[in-house]
């Protein structure tokens, strides 16, 4: 039964004792002036059962409805933090060029804030290709520890390794982030808890990931790389974005993007 329908039938077991009370008032009543002690018990007897036996199942049927509207809001709140954007970069194209069928794609990484401020000297770079891939180091947490908003595991972490396209091998890409350490989007303040944390998270990422039960200590549901690309078009600009709970989406930046 849902929340609405368990809510709906508490109030009606409600009404039901009052119900049942007044109706038993008004038996009552009436046994004084028509009949004997005797059947007056009995009857007595049989509406305080009744209300008991409803005043049990309201107990039951409100201890339900607080349990599912807990379960209500940890969805919502797993909800609102899977959409919450973490680190986000914006991918430009800067020119493109076709010789044959080779093509070269001249493009410019950037870092950038919530509100899109750039975080960071920009990256250009002059790939072989025109399917690029982002590629990435990226570390999930427990789901639990995600939604109770844990100050150090309360969001995926994300390491930006490369930039490549098709034509070129990935180790042949343009470097962004240096593996095994703690990137600088991050923050400055490399005291903190937070810093030190990441640094250890990232110094160890493949020992993470090849090993389930030192990760499971760290409160890691997972660790590995990720890739996701785009066939990108001169002058169009693209949004890579990671989020609290989940892993990274390439993506057009802007809604008009892309129509001509």
């Amino acid at each position: 039964m849902s929340v609405v329908g368990q809510a709906n039938a508490l109030l009606s077991n409600v009404a039901k004792i009052g119900f049942v009370a007044v109706s038993g008032l008004a038996v009552w009543l009436g046994f004084e002036l028509h009949s004997g002690g005797e059947e007056r018990a009995a009857l007595l007897a049989e509406q305080g059962a009744e209300i008991e036996r409803l005043a049990g199942e309201n107990v039951r049927l409100a201890a339900d409805v607080a349990v599912k509207q807990r379960e209500i809001e940890r969805l919502g709140l797993a909800l609102r933090l899977s959409k919450v954007e973490r680190r986000v970069a914006r991918l430009i194209v800067l020119d493109q060029q076709r010789d044959g069928a080779a093509v070269t794609t001249r493009v410019r990484f950037e870092e950038v804030d919530a509100a899109g401020a750039p975080l960071g000297a920009p990256i250009e770079a002059t790939l072989a290709g025109e399917q690029v891939y982002v590629d990435a180091e990226v570390v999930k947490f427990d789901d639990e520890r995600v939604e109770a908003g844990d100050p150090l595991r309360g969001a995926s972490l994300v390491l930006f390794r490369r930039l490549f396209a098709e034509g070129q091998a990935p180790s042949a890409g343009v470097a962004l982030d240096r593996a095994g350490e703690r990137p600088r989007a991050y923050g400055d303040d490399v005291a903190s808890p937070a810093a030190e944390f990441e640094r250890e998270i990232f110094g160890r990422f493949w020992e993470l990931a090849h090993d389930p039960r030192r990760a499971a200590a760290a409160g890691v549901r997972a660790a590995h790389g990720e890739a996701p690309s785009m066939k990108v078009r001169k002058g169009e600009v693209y949004r890579i974005t990671a989020r609290a709970a989940g892993g990274l989406t390439f993506e057009l930046d802007r809604p008009e993007a892309g129509v001509r």
